[in-house]
Order: C-alpha cells, then sequence, then structure tokens
C-alpha cells in the first residue's frame, strides 16, 4: 500500500514514520524538501511528477494534508484530482473562510471522506474530565485558563478551545474578546506570526467563561486549570493532572472570601494509543470521521474571529460571524498565522 502525504515538516515526518512503521509507502510531495535519507520513502518537489507516478503506479485512496494550513486548499485540490477518496487534514483546516467552504463543497461534490486531528476530541478527554468531574462531586466548573508559552494560540491553541467549547456544547451565543502580539519566531519562516496574548470567552448561557494566555516569552508547554466551587483540576498537556479542593468544613459554607486548597489526588489519563495513532485509524478502517469537517468548524470560527476582535479592539459575538466576513474585505485574507 502507499499514501501521499503532503507536507514533510515535523508534523508530516510523524506521519511518514508512521507509515514506515507499519511497513506503508510514503509518497511525500513538498517543494522544498530536496532530500529524504530513507530510500523507502518516494519524494518528488513537483504535483506534474505524483501525476505521472500516479498514471504509471495506479491510484492512491489514502491522502495526508500536514502543510501549512493557508495551502491546504490547493492540496486539497490536488489530492481529488488524482482520485483520492480518503483524506486526513491537519488542523487548523485553512486560516481563510473561503478555503473552508470550497473544502466542504468538493468533498461533497467527491463523495470525499475527510477527518482531522483534534487531539483531544480524539482522545475522549472532555469525557474523561466529566468522570472526574462525577467521582468527586465537584458540579460545574466556573472558569476554564489556559496558560502557554511560545507555542501559537492558532496551531496548538485550537486544540484547548476545541475542548473548551464542549462545556457549553458549541453554542453560537459566544463573546470573544482578543489582545493578541505577533513575533516573527515561527520556525516555519518569517512570513508566518507566532501568536500570543490573551483570548477571552463567554458564553452567554453558561457560567464558564475562559481566558487564554500565551507568551512568546517563555518556553513552557500548555496547561489548564478548572476552577469549581470547592475543587481545582490542573492538566498538563502530558495527561497529568492534580485535584485539589478546600477543607470539608468548608463546603456547606456561604462563600465570601476565598479558602487555601489543599492537593488531594495527583494521577494521570492514560491513552492507549497517541491521538495520531487513532486518527490514522480512522482514516484508513471506518467510513465514518472521527473529526468532521463540520465538527472542526466550530473552533476555526472562534480562532478567525478572535482576529476580528484583535483588530478592531472589541469584543465580538460568534453568532455574528458570517456578517464580519462578508461585509470587511480584508477579513477574507489568509493571516497566514500558522
Amino acid at each position: 500500500m502507499k499514501i501521499i502525504v503532503c507536507g514533510y515538516g515535523s508534523i508530516g515526518k510523524r506521519y511518514v514514520n508512521l507509515l514506515l512503521s507499519k511497513k506503508i509507502v510514503p509518497v511525500v510531495y513538498d517543494p522544498y524538501i530536496k532530500k529524504i535519507d530513507d530510500k523507502k520513502v518516494l519524494l518528488f518537489n513537483d504535483f506534474k511528477n505524483v501525476k505521472k507516478f500516479i498514471s504509471l503506479d495506479g491510484k492512491i485512496k489514502f491522502g495526508i494534508i500536514a502543510t501549512l494550513s493557508d495551502i491546504h486548499i490547493i492540496n486539497f485540490k490536488n489530492l481529488i484530482e488524482i482520485g483520492v477518496k480518503k483524506i486526513l487534514v491537519e488542523k487548523p483546516i485553512c486560516d481563510k473562510l473561503s478555503d473552508y467552504e470550497e473544502i466542504l463543497s468538493l468533498a461533497k461534490k467527491n463523495k470525499t471522506f475527510v477527518t482531522s486531528h483534534y487531539k483531544w476530541e480524539i482522545e475522549n478527554l472532555f469525557e474523561k474530565i466529566i468522570k472526574i468531574q462525577k467521582k468527586y462531586k465537584m458540579g460545574e466548573p466556573f472558569l476554564y485558563s489556559c496558560i502557554a508559552g511560545s507555542c501559537c494560540i492558532a496551531t496548538s491553541g485550537i486544540h484547548w478551545i476545541d475542548l473548551y467549547s464542549k462545556f457549553f456544547q458549541k453554542s453560537e451565543n459566544l463573546e470573544i474578546t482578543a489582545n493578541y502580539n505577533f513575533d516573527k519566531i515561527n520556525p516555519r519562516g518569517k512570513r508566518f506570526n507566532q501568536v500570543a496574548g490573551n483570548l477571552y470567552l463567554k458564553p452567554l448561557k453558561k457560567k464558564i467563561t475562559a481566558n487564554f494566555n500565551f507568551t512568546n516569552s517563555s518556553r513552557l508547554s500548555p496547561e489548564i486549570t478548572l476552577i469549581y466551587k470547592s475543587h481545582k483540576i490542573k492538566l498538563d498537556i502530558n495527561g497529568n493532572y492534580e485535584i485539589y479542593k478546600t477543607p470539608k468544613e468548608f463546603d456547606r459554607l456561604k462563600i465570601t472570601r476565598y479558602v487555601k486548597e489543599e492537593l488531594i489526588i495527583k494521577d494521570k489519563i492514560v491513552n492507549k494509543k497517541n491521538s495520531i495513532d487513532l486518527v490514522f485509524d480512522n482514516l484508513i478502517n471506518s467510513n465514518k470521521p472521527i473529526v468532521s469537517l463540520e465538527y472542526s468548524f466550530y473552533s476555526l470560527k472562534i480562532l478567525l474571529l478572535s482576529f476580528v476582535s484583535n483588530k478592531l479592539g472589541k469584543t465580538v459575538n460568534l453568532k455574528n460571524f458570517k456578517n464580519y466576513f462578508n461585509k470587511v474585505s480584508f477579513y477574507k485574507k489568509h493571516f497566514r498565522f500558522t
């Protein structure tokens, strides 16, 4: 079996290594990579040569797009053109509303299976947090806080935005306030921004608000904190978590001021497979995407509209998403955040 992988960056390499471990031949398309040492990997710099290879060797059914998000649409069209029927697109699906609409239209027209890599959705992290909540009788959280060093609110933050949205059933009535700064430290090149700063999200029909604070002055990995009436959960990117609780004698008292919490549990959420293995299994073996295009659009809308909030310097509401993107032309351009 052969599978085409568009892009040989850090994520593309992970997929290529996964294919090699399964004795699948990776067909890599990347215009910027001149050489791959492993002779089992077939490298093409020009998609015309991919087409010639397909014409001689036969169709390839599966494709993985792991390029920069601003060219996902180009690679998606290329894969459709050569007859690929099942495609895995790395997140974010794109960085432009019109690209998303075109990908969705092409997928429906060609009856193409499309799945995406949203780590916490694939690993069922939300459901695991709910089990912890119930086990320790925490009630519902009131505050979701995500802090991180230089990992970009767009490329890494979208995972944590997606997780947060599960706590309020992905309501469209969501206020978005962003204050970003952009630094040219992105390892992919100077034309891309590493997005840091603050993002505040407030669903108007639920109590749980969220703060995302990312700084490009630190190399620390992301972690979240969930605040409850008497409990606190701290969770890091590797699934390590700590549960804190205020002393039991305060449980029935009215809240008037803070009480110092105590660490009661230290544990780890263990997954039998990581999310890349799981989404790849879904691509190969399932007829239903583990993360659909429609599912991925919600967190993408929040991300895109946060750039609108940052640009306008005011709070915007997710339910007005189409109004902003249809009326103001510059929002249709690439944000180039990834």
